[in-house]
C-alpha cells in the first residue's frame, strides 16, 4: 500500500468541529469510513462553561486569519488584592488596559501556530527540571501556557522580593506546590481547588471549597488560626470567567508562613491530528484510535467521536508545571467514555523541540488499553503542544504505530493581576 500522511484539524468550542486534508506528495483524500447513522450532536456540558462565556457553541473554523483599566479591588473583598500602595504589575500592564490576545490557534496547522508563537518573541520560563530531554543533553525549564503576562508578572514580583530568609523559605515551599485544579459550580457558585504539595511524607492533595464572591474571588482556610495551609484567588477572564486562575498558597510551619504563588488555566482547545493513515501498520487497535479522531470531522458528539476536550495546565512560580488534556469520546455504543494524557509542561530555553516523558492518565475509554507511550515533543510555552501517541503492536503480524496530536488553547483575554 502507498505510504501517505493523514491530518486531521479540529477546534472544540462546545460543539466539536474540525477540518480535514490529505498532505501527502500526491495529494488525495482519506480512505473513507464506515459512518453510524448520525444522531443529533452532543454540545460540551454546561459545567464546562462559565456563566458568562455566551459563545462556546460558536465556532470560528473557517477563518484562518488572526484575532485580533483591570478592576481595582478592595482589602475588605479579598486580603490577596489592595487598591492602594504597594501594588506591583507588569511593564506593559501598567494602564490597566486588558491583555489581548495575539493569535486564535482556530483553523491554523500546527506550524502555522509555532510560526506566530515564535514572532511573538521567546516566552517566559521558569526553574530548570529535572526532567531529560531526550533529543539532547540540554536543559529543560518549566513552561507558562498562556498569551497573556500573567506569569511574568508574577515572575518579576517574586523575583523583585530581597534575598532574605522569607524570600528563601517561599521559594522552598513553592518548588514543593506541585500541581493544582480548579473547578466552578456555576449553578452554586461554589469553588474547588486541589492542590498537590509534597511533605516529609510524600506528596498530598489538599482540597479547599468556598463561594466566588460577585467580584470573583474565592478564599479558604487561615493560618493565623490553626490551619495548616490557607489560599487566596481570584479569577482572571476578562469576560467573568474562571479560565485563568490565579491563586495565593499560604503554608504555616509553627510561626513562620511560606508562601507560593499560582496560575492555573482550564480552556477549551483546537486539536490537529497528523498520523502515516490506516492500515499502515496492519494495527486495528492504532486504526480504532485513528478513526475515533478522524469521524470528529464534522460528527462532533455523534458516536464513536469527540464530544468535548479541554486543556487544563498548572503552574507554580519557582516551581513545577503541568499540564493535561482531557478529552471525552461518544463511544460507538453511545456511552460516555474518557482519554486523558498529562505531564510535566517543560520547554528548552530558546527552542520548542523535545523529547519528554508524558503519561496516559486514569481514563475510562478501551482505547486507553492500546497505548504504550506518550511523549512530549513541542511545546511553545503559550499553550501549544505537541504529543506523540503511540499504539502497541498487539498482534504478531501488527506493527507499532504513532500519531501526533496537537493541542492549542483557545485563549481568552486576562484582567491586569494586582499583588499586594
Amino acid at each position: 500500500m502507498k505510504k501517505s500522511n493523514l491530518i486531521v484539524a479540529l477546534a472544540l468550542i462546545g460543539f466539536v468541529t474540525m477540518t480535514a486534508c490529505t498532505r501527502s506528495g500526491g495529494g488525495g483524500n482519506p480512505p473513507p469510513i464506515e459512518q453510524q447513522p448520525a444522531p443529533v450532536a452532543t454540545p460540551i456540558p454546561p459545567s464546562s462553561r462559565s456563566e458568562l462565556d455566551n459563545d462556546t457553541s460558536k465556532s470560528a473554523q473557517d477563518s484562518k486569519t488572526a484575532s485580533s483599566a483591570g478592576p481595582q479591588v478592595s482589602r475588605d473583598e479579598d486580603p490577596t488584592y489592595s487598591r492602594s500602595a504597594p501594588t506591583k504589575t507588569a511593564p506593559s500592564r501598567r494602564d490597566g488596559s486588558p491583555e489581548q490576545i495575539t493569535y486564535d490557534p482556530t483553523g491554523l496547522t500546527p506550524s502555522e501556530i509555532f510560526a506566530r508563537s515564535a514572532r511573538q518573541g521567546l516566552p517566559v520560563t521558569g526553574d530548570e527540571s529535572d526532567v531529560p530531554n531526550g533529543q539532547s543533553n540540554e536543559p529543560l525549564y518549566y513552561s507558562g501556557a498562556g498569551q497573556d503576562d500573567l506569569r511574568e508578572e508574577l515572575q518579576t514580583w517574586v523575583n523583585s522580593k530581597s534575598s532574605s530568609g522569607v524570600a528563601s523559605r517561599n521559594r522552598e515551599f513553592a518548588k514543593r506546590v506541585l500541581n493544582g485544579r480548579f473547578d466552578v459550580n456555576w449553578q452554586t457558585r461554589q469553588t474547588t481547588l486541589d492542590i498537590t504539595v509534597r511533605g516529609e511524607k510524600g506528596a498530598r492533595v489538599y482540597r479547599f471549597s468556598s463561594p466566588l464572591s460577585n467580584r470573583q474571588f474565592f478564599s479558604s482556610g487561615n493560618v493565623k488560626m490553626g490551619d495548616k495551609l490557607a489560599i487566596d484567588g481570584a479569577c482572571m477572564d476578562l469576560n467573568g470567567g474562571c479560565s485563568t486562575v490565579y491563586v495565593k498558597v499560604q503554608e504555616a510551619n509553627g510561626i513562620k508562613i511560606s508562601v507560593a504563588h499560582m496560575i492555573i488555566r482550564q480552556t477549551e482547545a483546537t486539536l490537529f491530528t497528523h498520523a502515516q493513515g490506516f492500515g499502515i501498520a496492519n494495527n486495528p487497535e492504532f486504526d480504532a484510535l485513528l478513526e475515533t479522531m478522524v469521524r470528529t470531522d464534522h460528527h462532533s458528539g455523534e458516536l464513536n467521536a469527540l464530544n468535548s476536550l479541554k486543556l487544563r495546565t498548572s503552574e507554580t512560580i519557582n516551581g513545577q508545571a503541568s499540564f493535561r488534556v482531557e478529552m471525552g469520546i461518544r463511544s460507538a455504543y453511545n456511552t460516555q467514555e474518557t482519554l486523558n494524557l498529562g505531564g510535566p509542561l517543560v520547554k528548552p530555553a530558546e527552542d520548542y523541540n523535545m523529547t519528554a516523558s508524558a503519561q496516559l492518565l486514569r481514563s475510562t475509554s478501551p482505547a486507553a488499553n492500546t497505548i504504550r507511550s506518550v511523549l512530549l515533543t513541542r511545546n511553545d510555552g503559550r499553550g501549544t503542544l505537541t504529543l506523540a501517541v503511540t499504539v502497541r503492536k498487539a498482534t504478531p503480524a501488527s506493527q507499532e504505530d504513532t500519531m501526533d496530536l496537537t493541542f492549542s488553547r483557545l485563549h481568552k483575554p486576562t484582567r491586569p493581576l494586582m499583588i499586594k
